[in-house]
């Protein structure tokens, strides 16, 4: 995330739900449902995004056990800040990753890149915090539980 020209490292939780789609072989899709919840830490105080997201996958099956996939994401997003006003934006983005059973649910790690823009928030002395469009690179880990065939 970037705030009048300073970045700031972002740690969060992005619940999902996750339903199968259709599978030929060892390939398949999926639609991933869920929220966003991410806080970055600047000087001047904590950046909260919050937002919904959507992302599809497509997935390969190289084994029983694991597999890997190709992502898409796309978001809309609210910033809260202690410092400056709310504003909305949005994110879109791509990543890899590879899953793998644990024996029921799956240990899902990931990488990306995700592109994120604001509108400008102000304080209440009216300076503006400019949120210039952002391109970060994102590492994940969770478990996932599909849902389906």
């Amino acid at each position: 995330m970037t705030a009048n020209g300073t970045r700031a490292i972002g740690v969060g939780v992005e619940p999902q739900i996750r339903v199968n789609g259709p599978h030929s072989g060892n390939r398949g899709l999926s639609l991933g449902v869920g929220a966003q919840l991410t806080q970055h830490y600047f000087s001047d105080g904590t950046l909260t995004l919050t937002g919904a997201i959507v992302e599809p996958r497509l997935t390969y099956s190289n084994t029983l056990l694991s597999a890997w996939y190709l992502a898409a994401r796309a978001g809309l997003l609210k910033q809260r800040s202690d410092a400056a006003s709310s504003t909305s934006g949005y994110a879109v983005g791509i990543g890899a990753g590879s899953i793998r059973a644990i024996g029921g649910p799956y240990l899902d790690i990931g990488l990306g890149v995700v592109y994120q823009d604001f509108a400008d928030a102000r304080t209440p002395t009216g300076r503006v915090y400019q949120f210039s469009g952002t391109l970060a690179f994102v590492a994940k880990v969770g478990i996932s539980i599909g849902i389906g065939g």
